[in-house]
């Protein structure tokens, strides 16, 4: 199979370096091109033959989906593999038809078995092959948790705190309220490698939102965008949370 001809794409040109060296490790590939604007990367696109473009998402000007479709319009067909730092891109990436997603800081493993999966697919003759890895990739970074009618996945980031209501829980997340069925215990449980700390029998916060412990009336602050939540915090439990790495 002839090496593929690839495009970089990212606002980072110290990114843009790093990855465009690490590939010089892989015959694979051969870099056309690189670009830190989506625009003048499109421009290239329209007048000259390429196979694979590894492209961030979140970009000043155009995200890399703005990318996509504009090179649709041009009638443009060719593989990507998006990499970015957030997980909530994931699912955007599966609607843009991207045949990967790697997550920031990328690692030279990670980009040798996306290459393989690539290689497979185009083996295989397949457009899909490879969505169900991309599709798993979704959903082990985000949590399933139960309600009334089946289930939700959640990015463990969008929960702010969680408060117990009976054999029940409420999730407060950034723009919402959600009642699950499922009790506090269970969740302090599938949420403990997700840093999540449990501050009293009531409430586990996501301690990325902690902003301030108040010893004199035992209380914890949360803040996200506007809006600040303060919860009571368990006598037991405040040296505890003093002494964890926020």
């Amino acid at each position: 199979m002839r090496p593929f001809k690839t495009l970089l794409i990212d606002d980072e040109p110290q990114a843009l370096r790093l990855l465009e060296r690490m590939l010089k490790e892989f015959p694979q590939i051969n870099v056309l091109q690189t670009f830190d604007d989506p625009d003048e990367a499109l421009a290239y696109m329209r007048s000259n033959h390429f196979d694979l473009v590894l492209m961030d998402i979140q970009m000043p000007n155009k995200t890399g989906f703005d990318v996509i479709a504009e090179a649709r319009e041009y009638g443009l067909d060719f593989h990507v593999i998006f990499i970015t730092a957030h997980d909530e891109y994931a699912v955007e990436a599966i609607r843009a038809s991207a045949f990967d997603y790697l997550r920031k800081p990328v690692g030279r493993g990670d980009l040798e078995q996306s290459l393989i999966r690539l290689e497979r697919k185009i083996a295989a003759n397949s457009p899909l092959a490879g969505f169900d890895h991309l599709i798993q990739m979704v959903k082990k970074h985000r949590i399933k948790i139960p309600d009334r009618n089946g289930y939700n996945y959640y990015l463990p980031d969008e929960i702010i705190f969680i408060e117990a209501d009976g054999n029940y829980s409420e999730l407060v997340l950034k723009n919402r309220r959600e009642l699950v069925t499922i009790g506090i215990g269970s969740l302090e449980e599938m949420l403990q490698d997700n840093g999540f700390i449990r501050i009293s029998r009531s409430f586990l916060i996501n301690k990325n939102y902690l902003v301030r412990l108040n010893h004199k009336n035992h209380t914890c602050r949360l803040i996200y965008d506007t809006q600040t939540f303060e919860l009571q915090v368990s006598q037991d439990r405040m040296k505890e949370i003093e002494g964890l790495s926020i």
